[in-house]
Formats: structure tokens, sequence, C-alpha cells
């Protein structure tokens, strides 16, 4: 069951994310690592004007770099980053991003120096933004800078895209921070199989840990294999001793979970965070939640005692059941159906 003392009353998700973020500049966290800032720094100048994905990904490097080499280990800390600039990542539509105070298209402006911290499962990462302006004198909204994001006071967004592409970015936003639609489906499949949010939060911790062995684990092996080559060329006495004593001190130790100046991240989000999570979540899709409740189907099931006379005992399948039952007895529901009527 869910724990009483969290579901009390959070506050709102953007109350809770603006708390915790007071609660770690408190702790003299910073929202990026040196490392960091200088990737989404090189980001904006590579992607000024050019192309850009949706998603960049930095792991994909590591597996193209020069094997045998001395490993950088701040390759290592980098995280993924969210680009939205829909006219650069969906060129096809750039003359289609409007304004939704005047529907006419918008300018162009340049990257944001605002960057997100984005909640995911695995790990925290980082959504950057493309402003863009409005040239209409007499729109309300003439030269203010926005982003595919930007909201106006009644949580309406001021830039209107075509079809879905809000959407592919997977992403939603809170006053301080943000959170992916991955978190949020985690966190209400878990609240679905009654359990509680702090364990929520350890899965998702556990998820975390696990990403951050994995990374130090392929930064080993790159250093394995550095070893090797030094060995190599001390065996053939390409090097002496003492180049392959200095080499061996340039290799950098790999650093704990939550150092700021290395892979930065932080355990698991707080549990007024998660609650705050599902409370908003259930708050925007009551509808769908009470449809979905209502159409589950219940079945009367037969127990049998076999220390007693048999009795008939029934009981109704509980609407919170794990998500994977649910969908078995809905399809065996429907596989009923057609059998009455045939």
């Amino acid at each position: 069951m869910m724990e009483q003392s969290l579901i009390s009353d959070p506050g709102s998700i953007d109350e809770v994310v603006e708390a915790e973020e007071v609660k770690s500049k408190n702790k003299n966290s910073k929202n990026l690592s040196s490392c960091m800032i200088k990737y989404t720094n090189d980001i904006k100048l590579i992607y000024k004007d050019k192309i850009c994905p949706p998603v960049i990904d930095p792991d994909l490097n590591l597996f193209t770099g020069d094997f045998g080499s001395c490993p950088d280990v701040n390759n290592f800390y980098l995280k993924k980053v969210i680009c939205v600039a829909p006219h650069l990542n969906f060129s096809k539509f750039k003359n289609e991003i409007k304004c939704s105070a005047c529907s006419t298209v918008l300018n162009t402006k340049g990257w944001s120096k605002n960057i997100r911290n984005v909640h995911d499962l695995d790990g925290v990462c980082y959504a950057m933004f493309y402003n863009y302006t409005c040239k209409t004198r007499s729109c309300k909204e003439f030269n203010k800078e926005v982003h595919a994001y930007s909201k106006d006071d009644n949580d309406n967004f001021k830039v209107i895209l075509p079809l879905n592409l809000r959407d592919v970015y997977g992403i939603s936003l809170t006053a301080k921070s943000g959170f992916t639609s991955a978190l949020v489906q985690y966190i209400i499949d878990d609240a679905l199989t009654s359990k509680s949010f702090y364990s929520t939060g350890e899965g998702i911790h556990s998820f975390r840990v696990q990403r951050f062995l994995h990374k130090k684990e392929l930064y080993l092996i790159y250093v394995k294999a550095y070893a090797e080559i030094l060995k190599r060329d001390l065996l053939l006495g390409i090097i002496d001793n003492v180049t392959v004593e200095r080499k061996v001190r340039e290799v950098k130790p790999f650093s704990s979970l939550h150092d700021e100046n290395g892979y930065n991240e932080s355990p698991r989000p707080s549990d007024n965070y998660i609650v705050a999570l599902f409370m908003s979540f259930v708050t925007h899709n009551k509808g769908k939640m009470e449809q979905f409740i209502d159409e589950i189907p219940v079945f009367k099931t037969v127990s049998v005692d076999h220390t007693f006379n048999s009795q008939n005992r029934t009981y109704d399948i509980d609407s919170r059941s794990s998500v994977r039952r649910v969908r078995r007895l809905s399809e065996r529901y429907k596989e009923m159906k057609k059998k009455e009527k045939k």
C-alpha cells in the first residue's frame, strides 16, 4: 500500500522542485560539471545553424574513440543532452513554427543560456533550448524570446509546433528543472502495483547506480588496454621506465557518484519529488485513469480449501493489480466476449 505519510500534501511539482533546488544550493552543488559546460558549449557552436539531432548521446562516441590510447575520464562523465530546436531538428517544418498569439512564423534567435536538469530513470540528463522571436509589431509577444516549451499565464504553449513534434522530445518542464516521460511512466506503473513511493525511489536509485558502475567498468577496460600497450612498448624498448611512470600518472581515477566535478549524479529523486510527479499526473489525467480502472474486467475466482469441505469463495481483483496482469485479464475478457457472440 502507498505510504500515507508521503501522500499527505507534498505540494505542487514546481514547489517541490524549487525546495530541492534551494536545498542543493545550500550544499554548494553546481548545475553542470565543468566537462558538461564545455560539452554543451561545443554543441551550441557545432549546431548553431546546422541540422541537429533531437537527442545527443555522448556514450555513442565512447565506442568510436582510439582504443588503446590514454582515455580521457571526462568523456565518461558526459550526460545525454536533449536539443530542443525544432527548426534544426525537423528542417522540413521550419516554416511552420509559429507564434501562438498571432500565428505568424517565428524568427530564430539563438541557443538559450539556460540549460535545464531533466530527471530520467538512469540519471539526470540536460535540455538545451533554441530561442525564437515574433517580429509582428502588433503582437503582444513582439520581440520577446521564447522556446518550444515556453508557457503563458494560462499554462498554454507560446510556440505552435506542427503535428506532435513536441512529444518527440519526451520531456516536461517545471519552473526549475524537468522530467522525462519514461520516469513518469515508471512511477505510475509502480503505483499501480501497490508499491510504496519509497520503493519506487529505491528502484530509480538502482537504475542510476547500475549506470554509474557500467560507465566506471567501461573506463577501466580502456585503462587496461592502455596499460597493455605501455607494457608492450616497454618490452620492445620503444619507451623507458621513466616514460611509463609519467604516462601512468596521467591516467586519472574515476570519480564518485556524487562528485560535482566528476560524474555529478544525484542518487535518486526525493520521495516528495516522486509523490508530486504522481499527483501531477493523476490531476492532469484523472479522466483517463478513471476510464482505465472502470474498464478493468472483474472475474469470479473459486478457491478450494482441501482441509475442510470445499467452499466457494469469491473476491474482486484489486484495481491496483500489476499492469501486466490487467492486460492479460483484459485480453481474456475480450476472448470470452468473442466466444459468447459466436
